[in-house]
């Protein structure tokens, strides 16, 4: 299943109320609010999108400014170990010359949820902390011309950060099977890791 045109309309939709937010605009939203928009909330209940522009209103009115530090986008992830059996299996496959396939896990996760996960499967917790964006670009800037690896590491998480490391997985499941799960891939991982640390 491709989701990339959802995560187009879910992203739009969050830049609009971001952005009504951001210029104390709440009526921009209209366009982008439900009629039927319901919210059961520590502030009470509202119904309709005309009592939800309304109280978003008076919240946008008490902010001073916005600013986005970091923005979590869902990416798809693949193992290592995975990836070299399908570049293996790739010598044999039916693919054209020049084919793009896209390889990863059955769907895309946020590394919030990945982080859930390995904590489960690892039965301890598992904090996610955030690079700021202008760091990475930064390091890479004044680091990349001595230490290249710095400049594609930069690189790589400005990638992340676009959120289009989203990965179409049809073709991977017609040509090498269902792709993994996301819940066996991180318990493989975890299990990798542990015996890891134990050699």
């Amino acid at each position: 299943m491709n989701d990339n045109h959802n995560d187009a309309a879910v992203t739009a939709v969050a830049d609009a109320y971001f952005g009504a937010w951001q210029a104390n605009q709440p009526a921009r939203l209209a366009d982008v609010l439900a009629d039927d928009v319901r919210v059961n909330g520590p502030l009470g209940q509202i119904d309709g999108a005309a009592q939800y522009q309304a109280s978003l209103a008076r919240i946008f009115s008490i902010t001073g400014h916005l600013v986005f530090h970091k923005r979590w986008v869902d990416g798809t992830f693949v193992l290592t170990a995975d990836l070299a059996a399908y570049l293996a299996a790739a010598v044999d496959a039916d693919v054209a010359p020049g084919e793009r396939v896209d390889i990863g896990w059955d769907r895309h996760v946020s590394i919030g949820e990945a982080a859930g996960l390995m904590s489960k499967h690892a039965a301890k917790t598992i904090k996610v902390r955030a690079v700021p964006s202008a760091l990475t670009r930064a390091a890479g800037a004044l680091m990349g011309p001595f230490m290249p690896m710095v400049k594609d590491m930069a690189a790589m998480f400005g990638w992340f950060d676009s959120g289009r490391s989203v990965a179409d997985t049809r073709r991977q499941a017609q040509l090498f099977g269902p792709a993994p799960t996301v819940d066996d891939a991180i318990a493989r991982l975890v299990t990798d890791l542990n015996h890891a640390r134990r050699r």
